[in-house]
């Protein structure tokens, strides 16, 4: 089938496609005519009757803006369409391509970016050409990517891939002024170190620089990074949280690359290589360090681990800081140490567990609560009745007070059921100097879980610390809270096995987080009632998220700590499926959005490429795979 034209006659529904589209690869060319940003899909419905695949292209945000995807077609499709709520688009084409002219016009467009040919005849002049492929090479790296990806079999759903053709590139910029690479040039005002064997994206320097600008009061700046194999077929992208003085402990997460103004590089005192000592040493600095969301580098694939921990670097760390604290490397990410911060003293924990009726739950979570998995912490129980009815709670509340007479009280609260109010009652009656939020239905499995959670709470800088909880299949319920996740927010990792190293292992280490969950949640007491304590307005969800997002305002960090527990969630309460329980649900998310705004929306150590519609195991957007271009969010 060849091309379909439309004479860009108003597009609805369908493309200007005759019969199914056959496997292979494809160019479509559209415009959009709306003012008003809209968000694009591309809908495929395969021959085989298989289920359609709806595909994000990109956003529109200004009329008469031109775009052009080139679409991988694995299998034949019976009919394809474009999906934009709101705004008119036009299309122009629907075109057959070879990946071989692909690749040439993709050559072309990269040499126009540098200058053109006769840029590169000038600088062949000037250099030779030996050491001008070495510039191709580092900057910004000329790659056939169409080639490379038809080569790359994708065994699902069709690929898309954004990219400007040669007759529509912008008029090509020279190489940005001031920036160098670690070794080059020591005198450019800004440095870029990279890992031995490691390129440069197409464009990188010049979006490390502008970036850099737009921000004097930045010392650096590190981006998302992918592997590239000997055949330049690009795969496993890595995208990144912001910065993270915490995370770093665990592993160099900033990964084969990081850009640094030469007055910060010559403070440190380092190499020409981001090495992990180089970067706990920036962290230390109390230097502000951007992250820039786009691929800015790609690793060859045999190389070794980017995101290592130098178990030396980490110590002499900890020694800088007064730290002490035990290491142990992680069994499903061999390259990261699990850094466990020792619990100073032995103070007094308040465990508040607001509980109705199953004293089954209960029981368990308070044999944990008190037995030998929890040591090094002194603790108590202040656990908040909410008209418990049955014969076997009393017994129990019996028996655990002639067991712990001095540790275990029960205050009693018979009014409809508000976790917040229930809580803030019971830290009304708590006379630790911090506080544990703790569900009744949690049970510990880890020895010395509160006493690394507490080891964490007292670094200078954090304002809570949540646990790492598994279901009891031992798959991961919470491994962080992430803002703007199904519109609200989501459990990071969620559904994953409780040991998958996803993300470069991120959720097996302490993490910076933007908030946790409040079934068990550490932070001091003195901060809880200088905050008001939990928002009783906000009676069952999101109080948790005001809560973390009240610390952070403070200017104080969230971790959650690998501390392992598990949690029957929700078996007592039941879920919020019923209408009453979404409108009551809905209204609290408003309450929520109108006290924090856009806080509640970004999040900013959840990588703007995840998909904003699904929390679990950190799934990419469609249409996002390794060889997209990537963007400012």
């Amino acid at each position: 089938m060849g091309s379909a034209q439309a004479g860009r006659r108003p597009l609805s529904g369908p493309l200007p496609v005759t019969g199914a589209s056959a496997a292979g690869w494809w160019q479509l060319r559209w415009w959009g005519e709306s003012a008003l940003p809209a968000r694009v899909h591309l809908l495929v419905e395969p021959a085989d009757g298989g289920p359609c695949e709806r595909l994000r292209l990109t956003d529109i945000g200004s009329p008469g803006c031109g775009q052009q995807h080139l679409v991988r077609l694995v299998h034949p499709a019976r009919s394809l369409a474009l999906e934009c709520p709101g705004a008119e688009l036009r299309c122009e084409r629907w075109t057959r391509r070879s990946p071989l002219a692909l690749g040439l016009r993709l050559l072309r467009a990269e040499l126009k970016r540098l200058g053109g040919w006769r840029w590169l005849r000038q600088e062949a002049g000037r250099s030779g050409w030996g050491p001008l492929l070495r510039r191709l090479h580092a900057y910004p790296g000329v790659r056939l990517q169409a080639e490379a990806a038809a080569r790359h079999e994708r065994a699902l759903a069709p690929a898309v891939l954004p990219y400007l053709a040669a007759a529509d590139e912008p008029a090509p910029a020279p190489p940005p002024a001031g920036i160098a690479l670690a070794g080059e040039d020591p005198a450019a005002p800004l440095l870029v170190l990279l890992d031995p064997g490691v390129r440069l994206a197409p464009g990188a320097l010049a979006a490390i620089a502008a970036a850099l600008a737009a921000d004097p009061g930045a010392a650096g700046l590190y981006g998302d990074e992918d592997l590239v194999d000997a055949s330049g077929v690009r795969s496993a992208p890595w995208h990144k949280p912001a910065w993270s003085p915490d995370l770093l402990l665990g592993g160099r997460f900033t990964g084969s690359l990081l850009a640094l103004r030469a007055e910060a590089w010559r403070q440190l005192g380092s190499g020409a290589v981001p090495t992990h000592d180089l970067v706990l040493r920036l962290a230390e600095s109390g230097a502000r360090v951007l992250h820039l969301p786009r691929i800015l580098a790609h690793r060859p694939a045999a190389a070794p681990a980017a995101q290592s921990a130098d178990e030396v670097a980490v110590r002499a760390a900890l020694a800088r800081r007064g730290i002490a604290a035990r290491l142990a490397p992680v069994a499903a990410c061999p390259q990261l140490l699990r850094v466990s911060p020792v619990a100073q003293g032995r103070p007094l924990v308040s465990a508040i567990i607001p509980t109705r009726d199953h004293a089954d739950l209960l029981e368990v979570c308070l044999e944990g609560l008190f037995g030998p998995l929890t040591t090094g912490v002194e603790v108590e129980a202040v656990v908040v009745d909410n008209g418990s009815r049955e014969p076997a709670t009393a017994a129990l509340f019996a028996r655990w007070r002639a067991r712990q007479p001095e540790r275990f009280r029960v205050l009693a609260c018979d009014e409809p059921f508000n976790f917040s109010r229930l809580t803030n009652l019971g830290v009304a009656q708590a006379r630790g100097g911090h506080l544990l939020l703790l569900n009744n239905d949690i049970e510990m499995v880890e020895p010395g879980w509160l006493a690394e959670m507490l080891g964490w709470l007292q670094q200078p800088g954090i304002g809570f610390v949540g646990a790492r909880l598994l279901y009891p299949d031992r798959s991961v319920q919470h491994a962080g809270v992430a803002l703007g996740v199904r519109g609200v927010c989501g459990h990071i990792h969620r559904g994953a096995p409780g040991d998958d190293p996803a993300q470069h292992g991120r959720v097996l280490v302490a993490h910076d987080v933007g908030a946790a969950t409040g079934a068990c949640l550490l932070l001091p007491s003195a901060l809880y009632r200088e905050l008001g304590g939990l928002d009783e307005q906000l009676p069952v969800t999101y109080n948790d998220i005001d809560l973390c997002l009240n610390v952070r305002a403070r200017g104080l960090r969230g971790v959650v700590a690998p501390a392992t527990l598990v949690h029957h969630e929700s078996k007592s309460r039941g879920s919020d499926a019923s209408p009453e329980r979404r409108a009551r649900a809905e209204a609290e998310f408003a309450r929520l959005i109108a006290r924090h705004g856009r806080a509640v929306l970004d999040d900013p150590y959840h990588s703007p490429w995840f998909d904003p519609q699904r929390d679990e195991c950190l799934s990419l957007m469609p249409g996002r795979g390794p060889d997209a271009p990537a963007r400012h969010p």
